[in-house]
């Protein structure tokens, strides 16, 4: 089963609307293993771990 997570915020503020279509299973452990209270904060959380490790990973490469 999929849960369907709405992002809003203020375009303005760099954010922006879009909607996702997750496995509710995954959304759910990845809230218990980030400690994150809120659907969007786990998905920001990952996102942000997600640069960080790409850049980490290109400054190796140089």
């Amino acid at each position: 089963m999929y849960n369907i997570v709405m992002l809003y915020a203020s375009f303005s503020e760099g954010y922006m609307r879009t909607t996702l279509d997750l496995p509710g299973n995954l959304l759910i452990e990845a809230m218990k293993l980030s400690h994150a209270n809120t659907k969007i904060g786990v998905i920001v959380r990952a996102l942000d771990e997600l640069l960080r490790k790409s850049k980490s990973s290109n400054l190796k490469k140089e």
